[in-house]
């Protein structure tokens, strides 16, 4: 029998309920966050707008816990891998204007990059197969600012080959991304930070944001650090110095500086509205779909409701943008939270601003004392997967969809980049509980083999 299969991206589509927030929602939202902020789970900024106005915005907690400085929906911010939908929308318009061709070879624009048979749209796609910045510890420890430049010329003197054969395969890759923005430069001339404002960012109403230095004491102004709270008190949890690539992250955004770049997704704005299609699009892979699109979103069937998380250290974001309900909503943070509230915060955002009761909160479940183990597990309201270990490492395979690397997220969480999805275990053997920002669901191992 066929395998009925809903994806958790997907099933926003089964919800499209033209709803306005509800006279409970957000007051509802602003009591679950300051309940959060009060016990130090939750420091940050979040804002709502639906068709170009703002309807909700608040901050909560700290910013700066050891001046007392307060979050604000002002409050700038690193946001991580935001940056990357930045970074391909740059690829995607100068490939409108045809002055990219997405299907040259990286080389041809960038000709230190060490793989000759890669090209551009499979940067886009992840599927480069070059290592991440873990592979360079020692050289991003050595006091000196690392550029993109000096990433791929390391890649090419050790004489490291892609993981795979590039466009077979996802692995989420950053440097694919620094890359890009490497050839945004190459091609107009300018630098990415001005390019993106000028053509992108500031049309958008995005009109603060901006790329961090390299070397961070080059900062111009205070800068808001990372942390995180333990048992002995407050820590710094803040991002590298020396960091001098970009494209793949270290763009900073405010909240409501990036509710307005979601919004003009959104709307339609004038810049983007030729570039939704492409940016929404499905990308396939030889063994199935991937999770997300060539635009670099995560993206509901209909293709309306696409989003995409950050995550650097202590600091959080996530942006979401509804074209069919004209509905945009963002938040930062930079007190490192946990993996149950990067998936249920995000939940919380959007039941709100579709006025929709809002979920429950999901319990600790690090208490539970069991592990996700390599099997074939089913859901009632999803279908079945199938974790297997390849090599020591755990994947998740979900039917018509390529695999995904899982990582630890803290715990006993697992993370698949590239599915944006949680897998935790639960309090019975066998049990596996499923967290997205669009679905929660709970499944348990089974005997069942699904078609792959």
């Amino acid at each position: 029998m066929a395998i009925r299969w809903i994806l958790h991206f997907t099933v926003l589509s089964i919800l499209l309920i033209d709803a306005t927030p509800s006279a409970a929602a957000l007051p509802e939202l602003t009591r679950r966050l300051s309940a959060l902020a009060e016990t130090g789970e939750f420091a940050g900024a979040v804002v709502v707008r639906r068709r170009g106005r703002v309807i909700y915005e608040r901050g909560f907690g700290l910013a700066d816990v050891q001046s007392g400085i307060t979050f604000s929906p002002r409050t700038i911010v690193e946001t991580g891998s935001v940056t990357k939908p930045v970074t391909a929308a740059a690829v995607l318009l100068l490939a409108a204007e045809g002055r990219i061709d997405l299907d040259a070879p990286v080389r041809t624009l960038a000709p230190e990059y060490p793989h000759a048979g890669t090209s551009i749209r499979q940067l886009l796609m992840h599927s480069g197969g070059l290592p991440d910045y873990s592979a360079f510890d020692t050289e991003l420890s050595s006091g000196r600012v690392v550029r993109t430049t000096d990433l791929l010329g390391m890649v090419g003197r050790r004489g490291d080959l892609p993981a795979f054969a590039p466009g077979t395969r996802f692995s989420y890759c950053n440097i694919c991304y620094d890359t890009l923005a490497l050839i945004v430069e190459r091609v107009t001339g300018r630098s990415f930070e001005a390019f993106a404002r000028e053509r992108l960012l500031l049309p958008s109403g995005a009109r603060h944001v901006f790329l961090r230095p390299g070397r961070l004491s080059d900062w111009s102004g205070a800068r808001i650090r990372g942390y995180r709270r333990t048992p002995a008190g407050v820590e710094p949890n803040d991002v590298l110095d020396n960091e001098g690539f970009y494209g793949g992250g270290n763009l900073y955004f405010s909240a409501r500086d990036l509710a307005a770049w979601m919004s003009a997704w959104a709307d339609g704005h004038a810049v983007l509205r030729p570039l939704r299609a492409a940016a929404a699009g499905p990308v396939r892979f030889p063994d199935g779909l991937s999770g997300m699109t060539l635009g670099n979103w995560y993206c509901s069937a209909s293709r309306n409701q696409c989003y995409y998380p950050g995550h650097h250290q202590g600091f959080h974001a996530f942006g979401y943008w509804d074209s069919h309900r004209r509905l945009a909503l963002a938040f930062v943070s930079n007190g490192t939270l946990s993996a149950r509230l990067q998936s249920e915060i995000p939940r919380l955002l959007i039941a709100a601003a579709e006025g929709r009761r809002l979920p429950r909160p999901v319990p600790a479940m690090g208490d539970r004392g069991g592990d996700v183990r390599p099997d074939v597990y089913h859901f009632d309201k999803l279908g079945t997967i199938v974790i297997s270990d390849v090599g020591g490492r755990l994947f998740v395979h979900l039917p018509g969809y390529t695999r995904y690397a899982l990582f630890p997220a803290g715990d006993g969480w697992l993370y698949a980049p590239g599915l944006d999805l949680y897998l935790a275990p639960g309090r019975q053997a066998g049990e596996l509980h499923w967290f997205s920002p669009f679905t929660e669901a709970q499944g348990r191992r089974t005997n069942e083999r699904p078609s792959l």
